[in-house]
Order: C-alpha cells, then structure tokens, then sequence
C-alpha cells in the first residue's frame, strides 16, 4: 500500500488570503510579488505529520520557496500546471487522479477551491484510502483540519 501522501495547495491552505490566519503566528510575506500570510507552527505541524509531502498548485516549483518560509523542506511536485491553468482548473483534479491511480497509495488532498464533486464521487469509491480536506481559504489550514489528517493517517497505518 505504501506510506500516505498528502497534496498542497500554496493559496488559501498553506497561505491564508487573509491576515486571519488559524495559526497566531502568521506573518506576512511577499513572494513573487504576491502577498501571503504564513505561519511557520503550521510548517512544524505538516513536517510532523508520518507522510510523504507534496505540492499540487499552480505554484509549482516555486511553491518550495513558500515552504521555506515556514521551515518546510523542498517538496516534490505531484504535477506542472498546463499553459494558463487556474488554481481552481480541473487539471489537478485530473493529475492527482492519474498519480494516485498509478501509485495506488493513500492519500489525502487539501485545497479551498478545486476540489469538485467528481473527486468526492471518486474518492468514496475507495473508502478510507482518501481524504479530502477543503480549508476556508481566508484562514488556510487549521490545527483542527490537521487534526484530522493526523487522525487518517493513523487509521491507514494501523491496517
């Protein structure tokens, strides 16, 4: 079955859109002359999690100087976003259904806007082998949303 994975999204998960960000210690950045609220406890509580990391953003590469910011190591990208791709476009959708399929591994997905009901359809065909996690993306990730990662991710390693 192989160790959980879980996919990033940079917009309104790792940066909140806003400076209401669930962590107390957000801050904001300039990357690439976008503004974004960062928290690095919310980088301490992703390095902990017992999973493989990587991003699935428009960001691409350059999501990992993100990551720096808040004290992540470089992350591989899952995939490249096509020619004028949106954040919330059906290509990561689309690519994280053919990775996973390939793989066959665990995984969890977090992103505040693309994630669709086609995913949701497909994901309760493998139950407890997926989870999908949608942030409020004017607050990006919470201690509660990772919570539950944490929680999945034991419930997969325990089979």
């Amino acid at each position: 079955m192989g160790r959980v994975v879980v996919y990033l999204d940079v917009d309104g998960v790792i940066s909140a859109l806003s400076s209401k960000h669930a962590f107390r210690d957000a801050r904001q950045y300039t990357v690439d002359g976008f503004q974004l609220t960062l928290s690095r406890a919310l980088g301490t509580r992703l390095r902990g999690l017992d999973a493989e990391l990587r991003w699935l953003t428009t960001w691409a590469e350059e999501a990992n100087r993100v990551g720096a910011l808040i004290g992540l190591p470089a992350l591989d990208v899952a995939a490249h976003p096509p020619p004028g791709a949106t954040a919330s476009g059906p290509w990561k959708w689309e690519a994280l259904r053919q990775v996973v399929e390939l793989e066959g591994r665990p995984f969890v997905w977090v992103d505040d806007d693309a994630i669709g009901p086609d995913a949701d359809a497909w994901a309760a065909q493998s139950p407890g082998q997926a989870l999908l996690i949608r942030p409020r993306g004017n607050r990006g990730l919470s201690p509660a949303e990772l919570d539950e990662i944490e929680e999945f991710i034991a419930r997969v390693q325990e089979k």
